[in-house]
């Protein structure tokens, strides 16, 4: 990819083939200079060297030109209405990030945090997944996994389903996937190494091994926030379509705010883990999501009207802003689409519900009612006061008490839940959290295994006599 110069106009990055090396001896060539970067935080086995040019010549024809031609003359021009299709590979690889850091990897981290904490012994407590403070981590960071992982599918899903009309040259479903593809990508790398490092803390001592397979999942997950672009770049392209529509809707002169206005100011009698209460929490995300794009687009303006700020100045000011009301509008985004996936389980293929599937269904409602509660009490102190006409205090004190009651109802069907997605002990690479459970023999078999001087001793005499000689000859005693 490289800057595409013609007839004295820049217009960006285009594809280009370059020969790199000579075929016969794999050389460099002539002017093209490549190198390592050395060792990264993670994923060092792709990325990981640098190309500089100097003086070499590309020619015209390497140049992959199905949407954008070079002509001899230097001319350039526009093939077909559907350019902008080349950017929708960017969103695929955007939603199985998404996926991937804050859903799939998160998911094994529980996963073997619960096996280790079930099968470790407490005296007061039967098994250490039964201390309070354990078992609402894991169980939540367990709920979070799911709901990110399945909402991160449901945009692959979308985006496939849209390919062919944006490979056919309607390009009017780009923005929206855009921007939802770069909020989901941001909170799920935030996510991922935040939940990874709870459930690896859950486990004490050992889960600071490598052979319990958690530093790996962290070491994995980490690099995540700014691969593919800082998490603060993304947001703000999130913030950026989400303003466009709000500029809009205020033009349009529609002063109902679609995302809230019918959330009742009533805690849901219900109770936790219904449908009704996931669509009560629904609202409510919306309500918070919109509330906070109000306040930023509010402030942004006021700064260009009263204090006459360019509109780059004044949206530098605004970012703080922009970035929690991005972050909000993606965690909303993603509850409704867990919930149009939980309502979309256990379909036949005429379309008719499958009553086999209910109790799936029920135990994907408790999953994603501890997610929409635990984010949202997680990160409503940034706009309560935006809240106070639907929110009352009492009903927020009501949500976050509601959580240890959604964990102990989730937390029987825990290791289900975790085992459902079929994780082998080959994939998970951990002798804390097998599937048989054997913990405390997986650990003495893997040191035995792979540190040679535990099984023979012999190996270590040399390096203790230099030290006691070292050490002798330093004594002053």
């Amino acid at each position: 990819m490289a800057q595409l110069i013609t007839d004295g106009s820049n217009h960006g990055v285009h594809p280009f083939v370059c020969q790199l090396r000579d075929v016969d001896t794999h050389l460099p060539l002539s002017g093209i200079e490549l190198g390592d970067i050395g060792t990264k935080q993670g994923w060092n086995g792709i990325d990981n060297g640098y190309l500089r040019l100097d003086n070499v010549r590309v020619p015209r024809t390497n140049m992959l030109m199905k949407y954008f031609v070079v002509h001899k003359d230097g001319r350039y021009e526009r093939i077909g209405s559907n350019d902008k299709a080349i950017y929708s590979t960017l969103i695929y690889a955007r939603s199985l990030c998404a996926s991937f850091y804050g859903g799939r990897m998160v998911i094994m981290a529980a996963s073997v945090a619960i096996r280790h904490c079930l099968v470790m012994k407490c005296d007061k407590y039967g098994s250490l997944f039964e201390n309070r403070f354990v078992k609402n981590t894991l169980v939540t960071e367990l709920a979070s996994g799911l709901a990110i992982w399945l909402a991160g599918n449901a945009l692959s899903n979308e985006y496939k389903r849209l390919l062919p009309r944006i490979m056919d040259g309607d390009s009017s479903p780009l923005p929206a996937l855009h921007a939802i593809s770069s909020g989901y990508k941001a909170l799920s790398t935030y996510l991922g190494p935040e939940g990874v490092e709870r459930c690896r803390r859950c486990c004490g001592q050992v889960g600071g091994l490598v052979a319990s397979g958690l530093p790996i999942i962290s070491e994995t997950v980490s690099p995540g926030v700014t691969i593919d672009g800082d998490n603060t770049v993304m947001y703000l392209q999130l913030a950026r379509y989400l303003v466009k529509l709000e500029r809009r809707r205020r033009e349009d002169g529609d002063s109902k705010n679609e995302r809230g206005d019918d959330v009742d100011n009533e805690f849901d009698s219900s109770g936790p883990n219904s449908k009704s209460f996931a669509l009560h929490m629904i609202k409510l995300h919306g309500l918070k999501s919109q509330k906070l794009i109000e306040q930023a687009y509010d402030r942004m303006t006021s700064l260009v009207t009263s204090e006459g700020l360019p509109l780059y100045e004044a949206w530098n000011r605004t970012s703080v802003d922009l970035v929690q009301a991005a972050e909000a509008y993606t965690i909303s985004y993603a509850v409704k689409s867990f919930y149009d996936v939980i309502m979309s389980c256990g379909n036949d293929q005429d379309g008719g519900p499958d009553r086999d599937d209910e109790d799936l269904k029920n135990v994907l409602f408790d999953v994603l009612c501890l997610f929409a509660v635990h984010s949202f009490v997680s990160s409503v102190n940034v706009c309560y006061h935006l809240l106070t006409d639907k929110l009352p205090t009492s009903n927020l004190s009501d949500l976050r008490q509601s959580i240890d009651k959604m964990v102990d109802k989730l937390a029987p069907n825990a290791l289900a839940l975790s085992d459902g997605l079929d994780l082998s002990d080959a994939e998970l690479d951990t002798c804390i959290g097998t599937y048989c459970g054997n913990t405390d023999a997986d650990i003495f078999n893997y040191v035995a295994d792979v540190q040679p001087y535990n099984a023979k001793p012999d190996l270590l005499k040399p390096v203790l006599e230099g030290l006691r000689n070292y050490f002798k000859l330093r004594s002053r005693l």
